[in-house]
């Protein structure tokens, strides 16, 4: 890493039912479609954590991860101290946020209180919303230029956690009130709006809109400097699709250190027919959400029986 001379990292960790063959898929695409290597000067990581990679692993998958922020941390300490990064971006998705939200949690009460990171993305978090606004919501900001928030109310992946742990909200969708909280540095996003996979809970990296608005996020632009986005109260939710459609190539907002505007650059959707010669990643997707919402309705229906 010091060899490459770069000073920017961006680290995505995986979420719950994730081999690690298909968390290092994810992230190479996610890297490729933020044109990190490119745009970013940066290099693209995986933080993978040992999920059991199984749909009936639920619980067991949800303790391993809290098991792991230990590691996590010794993982950051490694990129600042030891390759001497001084920009790093987090993307975590699901239940990826409870193993970061944790990790930092931890930093912050034995006294780290520099800022680490620069953006950290919380995308479909399976969080507890009320474990959230008392455990993380003011120390994530203490760690991080900006923490945001992707949330759907249509994430049948979250509403079928939901149910599993007795009708407790989760951070990722609105049930949870999230979006009516106003931090400093911290945003909540509405994506309800935007089309996705069948379960709508891999929207942050399947759709145009949403990499986009990542992509101006982690060049520093703020909330009201990311044409996609419209204010929503005291947070934000992306325009309607038929004003989208006409946003394509926006301009990022400029942000303080970075003042020259950037454009969008052209992404690949992770679910478009791939090239010909690459892996068919797109209909394996396509069959792993049709097995992940049997295997969650059947999980759902057999507590519900021995209750």
């Amino acid at each position: 890493m010091k060899s490459t001379g770069k000073q920017e990292a961006f680290v995505f960790v995986h979420g719950y039912n994730t081999r690690f063959e298909s968390a290092a898929r994810q992230a190479g695409q996610l890297a490729f479609d933020l044109e990190i290597d490119r745009d970013f000067a940066g290099l693209p990581m995986l933080y993978s954590w040992p999920s059991q990679g199984t749909l009936e692993a639920y619980l067991l998958d949800y303790d391993i991860s809290l098991a792991a922020t230990q590691a996590f941390n010794h993982f950051l300490d490694l990129l600042k101290d030891s390759a001497g990064l001084s920009r790093i971006h987090i993307i975590a998705h699901s239940m990826g946020n409870w193993l970061v939200a944790n990790a930092l949690r931890e930093r912050s009460l034995r006294g780290g209180t520099e800022r680490l990171l620069e953006q950290l993305v919380l995308a479909a978090p399976d969080i507890p919303a009320d474990g959230f606004r008392e455990r993380f919501l003011k120390t994530l900001p203490q760690l991080a230029r900006r923490v945001t928030l992707y949330v759907s109310d249509n994430d049948k992946a979250l509403r079928a956690s939901a149910r599993f742990r007795t009708g407790i909200p989760r951070a990722g969708l609105l049930d949870g009130g999230l979006m009516s909280i106003s931090e400093p540095r911290y945003d909540v996003v509405d994506a309800t709006l935007l089309p996705a996979d069948f379960l709508d809970h891999s929207y942050y990296a399947t759709n145009h809109s949403m990499l986009a608005d990542i992509y101006c996020l982690l060049h520093g632009s703020p909330a009201d400097g990311r044409p996609l986005i419209v204010a929503a109260g005291v947070n934000w939710s992306y325009t309607p699709p038929s004003v989208l459609k006409d946003l394509k190539a926006a301009a990022c907002g400029a942000s303080q250190e970075q003042p020259e505007a950037r454009l969008v650059p052209p992404i690949q959707s992770p679910l478009a027919p791939p090239a010909s010669g690459q892996p068919l990643l797109w209909l394996t997707g396509v069959i792993t959400v049709i097995v992940a919402v049997a295997g969650a309705f059947f999980i759902v229906r057999r507590r519900q029986r021995m209750s």
